[in-house]
């Protein structure tokens, strides 16, 4: 059986890294985007099996981009959208409250969504 193959979409390179990241290491094919355009792109590419979306992003935020998609060819596949970043930096503010380091925190934080997406990815 084939990896689920997931887009990740979002402007802030540290989060799509991150997140390629982590679930790279969980066994799916992640591919990355850092805008609308990119995400386009990879999308008339393959079809992934889920797209994390970011709600906020210089030139087409997420929610324009999803019904964009939606409209032009009825997109069914599973889109989980967030402000990806917002998480993060929640992240590293409980970090410095607890006196441990930014990366760690964000790690924490996105393994536990980590349980989120591998549901989402397996329908």
């Amino acid at each position: 059986m084939t990896a689920s193959r997931i887009l990740v979409v979002d402007d802030e390179a540290d989060i799509r890294g991150l997140l390629k990241e982590i679930l790279s290491e969980e066994g799916y094919e992640v591919e990355v985007a850092a805008d609308a355009t990119q995400a386009r792109s990879s999308r008339a590419t393959q079809v992934p099996d889920l797209v994390l979306l970011d709600i906020w992003m210089p030139d087409t935020d997420g929610i324009t981009l999803l019904r964009e998609w939606s409209v032009t060819d009825g997109y069914d596949c599973p889109v989980v959208q967030a402000a990806v970043g917002a998480c993060a930096r929640t992240d590293a503010r409980r970090a410095d409250r607890q006196e441990q380091g930014h990366a760690g925190a964000a790690r924490t934080g996105a393994k536990r969504r980590l349980q989120f997406i591998s549901r989402a990815a397996a329908r």
